[in-house]
């Protein structure tokens, strides 16, 4: 945005400031300025600063706009030039809307008698400025408003218009050729102005060429709109036209201050060309908007950016920004905003604008700010199964993703929880029209592709909810589920993996005990649930055979119990001494459980041993694994560590 340093003493005429710390003191506001000019204007020596908006400032992108963010800026008085007064009717132009869903207010007139030609230097000389040129009086003084005010607006030839005026959403294929002579294919879906023969404008992007204000026009219609954003930019990426109009109707712009915008275009256009106003004026303006009022601690602005700004400093840059202020006690304000100021919604954005305008600079680069830390609020099930990836993903397993819909009989074949199964009423698929109660149907439904496509041997995992109903209602829990196969009998070794998985979460003294009732797809008689002091949290199992798998099996965690366990089996514990750690090898059958024999290891070591759990696992000849241990020691020196250490492996 450029601004005269003129036009900003005109709107704010107390201001002292020279032009340069002008635009220094924006750039420290968040409007960097870019360029600075001495220029010439109504033959005076000024200078033209060019600025930066980059937020979603469409006031900004006006004199007014910037002359205020001054105003707020040195605690100034603005004063606005007085606009035309007007009656306004819902009937006064025989105007319809029917894209009621993307246009928020339409204001619009008839003028006759205006005597059109070239504009004087004045106008031209500040168009130049931005780059825009001069085409006639009636078309440079709506430019000249849209750049004032930032509200853009459009004119019309009334004496080229046939028929009324619409505003509706383009239904159909077809070319139209713009004021500059391009030709633009519509698609359908554009937002356009019509009467009853043509296409009169790309509403809020650009007029055509069918009623266009030419240097013989007398009779004109003058309106001024506001729309939807979002259907302005999306049209005009669509159609690759930019301009200056779309870029401040794709930003959110107030329907409650075209108002005022639009008072100034009658001005202008009668003192100017000597138009006379017929009839009232047309303002369509179904939904008026609404005040803003925000909840607001004035202690925000200060843990934001890390520094002390006190109440009284914070409710002066406010009220210097024309926000209302109403105090119902010290930590709590209710703060009414401007009604062009539609980007400010929440509290942050009131905190933003106080630190904005108490300047960047301000905020020390040479200290900590004092910011309040921020309690984590991450569920300890996130990290659970966060960590559960990792350990995983580190151990060879590959993760996989299943839907939560599945067939009855797969639920049958995998669930091993005492719960009922949900059926889903209207199913997009007959065929799985029940929530799983395993992750087991996923894994299993994943072994089948990994033997279509040859993928051999396999070991695979999935941490999703499952879902149940039971005497107290539906329930719905995470869960771990892992599936590998292998060529050999290898039961003990997936037992290591659990035993260690759930040592390394810090749940031990886990035990195994045979299933009362396996599920269909394991061997009833090598089930085992996964228990500690008498909760069963999980299962253990040998799959039946299935395709070329032999040796198939499988475990899954209850991991919301796995959760409570957690809880129950830490207690806080001191240390005043360092940890040694020490790893031993033990070599046992493939076929021997460990869980029993790591029960008893923990006892024997007492409170000496801190953690206790399997690292490695290794098939030996003669089927023998040689297992890995890693034992923690607390509160020994190097050499009583070493002594229990011997001790205890050497029992064993």
């Amino acid at each position: 945005m450029k601004i005269l340093y003129s036009q900003i003493k005109e709107l704010v005429p107390s201001l002292s400031a020279a032009a340069q710390e002008v635009g220094e003191a924006l750039t420290m506001t968040g409007f960097m300025m870019d360029n600075f000019q001495q220029v010439v204007f109504k033959g005076e020596a000024d200078q033209l600063l060019s600025l930066e908006v980059r937020q979603n400032r469409a006031d900004c992108l006006s004199v007014i706009g910037v002359a205020r963010e001054v105003a707020a800026y040195y605690h100034l008085p603005l004063e606005l030039p007085a606009g035309r007064s007007f009656l306004s009717s819902a009937a006064a132009l025989p105007v319809s809307v029917r894209a009621v869903e993307h246009v928020k207010r339409i204001l619009a007139v008839r003028l006759e008698g205006a005597a059109n030609g070239a504009s004087p230097e004045w106008l031209v000389s500040f168009l130049a400025f931005y780059d825009i040129n001069s085409i006639n009086l009636l078309v440079d003084l709506s430019n000249y408003i849209m750049l004032y005010t930032g509200f853009t607006s459009h004119l019309l030839d009334s004496d080229l218009v046939e028929g009324a005026l619409a505003w509706e959403v383009n239904p159909i294929e077809r070319n139209i050729q713009t004021l500059d002579g391009s030709e633009l294919a519509l698609t359908g879906g554009e937002l356009v102005i019509v009467d009853d023969a043509n296409v009169l404008a790309l509403a809020g992007i650009v007029g055509c060429r069918s009623a266009a204000i030419s240097p013989a026009t007398k009779n004109l219609i003058a309106e001024m709109a506001v729309y939807d954003r979002f259907i302005i930019k999306q049209n005009s990426r669509a159609l690759s036209v930019v301009t200056e109009a779309s870029n401040r109707l794709s930003k959110d712009m107030s329907p409650a201050a075209a108002e005022y915008a639009f008072s100034l275009l009658i001005k202008l256009l009668t003192q100017e060309t000597g138009a006379k106003i017929v009839g009232e004026v047309f303002d369509y303006y179904p939904d008026p908007q609404s005040e803003v009022v925000i909840d607001f601690n004035p202690e925000l602005p200060g843990k934001i950016a890390g520094i002390d700004l006190s109440s009284e400093r914070v409710r002066e840059i406010l009220e210097n920004l024309r926000c209302e202020v109403e105090m119902i006690d010290p930590l709590s304000w209710r703060v009414s905003v401007p009604e062009d100021r539609l980007d400010l919604e929440l509290a942050e954005d009131l905190a933003e604008e106080v630190i904005r305008l108490n300047r960047f600079d301000r905020i020390p680069s040479d200290q900590l700010p004092a910011l309040t830390v921020t309690a984590d609020i991450t569920p300890a099930s996130w990290l659970l199964k966060e960590k559960i990836r990792d350990v995983m993903v580190a151990w060879g397993y590959d993760e996989i993703l299943s839907q939560p819909l599945v067939s009855a009989e797969l639920n049958q074949q995998t669930n091993w929880i005492d719960w009922q199964m949900i059926l889903t009423q209207n199913s997009v698929n007959e065929e799985f029209p029940a929530l799983r109660q395993s992750v087991g149907t996923g894994l299993l439904n994943e072994l089948a592709e990994y033997n279509k496509k040859q993928v051999w041997p396999i070991r695979i995992f999935e941490i999703g909810k499952v879902f149940g109903r039971d005497l107290s209602g539906v329930k719905e829990l995470y869960s771990l589920g892992a599936l590998w196969t292998s060529d050999q009998p290898a039961l003990p070794a997936m037992q290591a993996d659990v035993l260690r998985l759930l040592s390394f979460l810090g749940v031990t003294g886990v035990v195994l005990e045979p299933l009362a009732q396996a599920p269909l797809a394991a061997n009833p008689f090598c089930s085992f649930a996964i228990m500690l002091q008498g909760v069963a949290f999980g299962i253990l199992a040998q799959l039946k055979p299935r395709e070329r798998a032999d040796h198939l099996y499988y475990f899954e965690l209850d991991l919301d119990k796995v959760l409570e366990l957690q809880s129950a089996t830490h207690s806080a514990r001191e240390l005043t001494g360092k940890l040694v750690v020490l790893d031993a090898n033990w070599e046992r059958p493939a076929d021997q459980s460990l869980a029993q024999e790591l029960i008893d290891l923990s006892v024997q070591a007492g409170e000496s041993l801190w953690d206790l759990s399997i690292v490695d696992v290794y098939p030996l000849a003669d089927n023998i694994v040689r297992y890995t241990l890693r034992a923690v020691y607390a509160e020994l020196s190097d050499q009583e560590a070493k002594q229990l250490h011997a001790r205890l492996f050497s029992l064993n």
